[in-house]
């Protein structure tokens, strides 16, 4: 599953990084956007684009005396340190739209109906 991190600097700059690779960002892709690398992460829920989305951000944010995270206030009203990451995954075909599956059919060619529902 391709996506995109959307990164949110204490310095208030916000970027946006495509990742394509299969799956979820690995630990460490997340580790190096929160910090030097070498962070303990921890996911956060924000409402990102009317969505929920999973955001990231240094555990221990507070005990290393990081900044505030003014921007990450202004858009998701959370208080937070440091930078924050929220993971954005490619959208999923909506209902109706079509897609590269064939109908099933049997070997003459045919295509298979499929029984009504019984909806007593």
């Amino acid at each position: 599953m391709s996506g995109k991190l959307v990164l949110v600097l204490q310095s208030g700059e916000v970027r946006t990084v495509p990742y394509a690779a299969k799956g979820y960002p690995e630990l460490k892709t997340l580790q190096r956007s929160v910090g030097d690398g070498r962070v303990t992460i921890e996911r956060v829920r924000v409402r990102h684009e009317g969505r929920i989305r999973d955001a990231y951000v240094d555990e221990d944010g507070f005990s290393k005396r990081l900044l505030a995270n003014a921007q990450a206030y202004i858009q998701y009203g959370i208080t937070i340190v440091g930078n924050l990451v929220v993971w954005v995954p490619d959208p999923r075909p909506s209902v109706g739209e079509k897609t590269s599956r064939k109908p099933r059919s049997t070997k003459s060619g045919k295509s298979i109906k499929r029984p009504a529902r019984n909806r007593s």
